[in-house]
């Protein structure tokens, strides 16, 4: 076993562990790669995995979901050799069940794939978690912008879910 973590303060704090994502995602971006992962919908009520090919938007893929991510063409595209233009490494990061499902899809290995699977908390169902949102923006009296799940501001051990609404609450 290993154990690892980011020296940037900022990165460290834009995710949910120590930021060990963030570095291998840089890397694979920094030569010709794509990075798949969890990335939150716009409306804050479900997860996606996406794919990420610039630095810029590798945010989008920091800090814990804890929801069931809706894969879409994840595996399909994880599964190519290239991208388009060039070549470079493919990263999937996802709960094990979904890297199972990858590695079944395929029924192959890829010189060119790198997965990275993370410990699994268990998530909510989806009905609930669209409920707590809406609760949340009635209290809030705006629509939710953004989500942190497990965000540092009280601490790396108090786990806490804030809300970034359109009213800058």
């Amino acid at each position: 076993a290993y154990a690892a973590y980011s020296k940037n303060t900022e990165q460290r704090l834009e995710s949910s562990s120590g930021g060990v994502f963030s570095l291998l995602a840089e890397e694979i971006l920094q030569n010709s790669g794509v990075v798949f992962g969890a990335a939150m919908s716009e409306d804050c009520r479900k997860a996606q995995h996406i794919a990420v090919e610039r630095q810029e938007d590798l945010w989008k893929l920091r800090g814990s979901k804890y929801l069931q991510s809706e894969i879409g063409s994840t595996y399909r595209q994880g599964g190519k050799k290239k991208k388009k233009g060039g070549g470079g490494i493919r990263c999937i990061s996802g709960t094990p069940c979904e890297i199972e499902g990858l590695h079944r899809y395929l029924r192959r290995e890829y010189e060119n794939l790198l997965c990275v699977d993370l410990i699994c908390h268990g998530v909510p169902s989806a009905k609930l978690w669209e409920k707590y949102v809406s609760y949340r923006e009635n209290c809030a009296g705006a629509a939710a912008q953004r989500t942190f799940f497990r965000h540092k501001k009280y601490g790396w051990k108090t786990y806490a879910v804030l809300f970034e609404f359109a009213n800058n609450t």
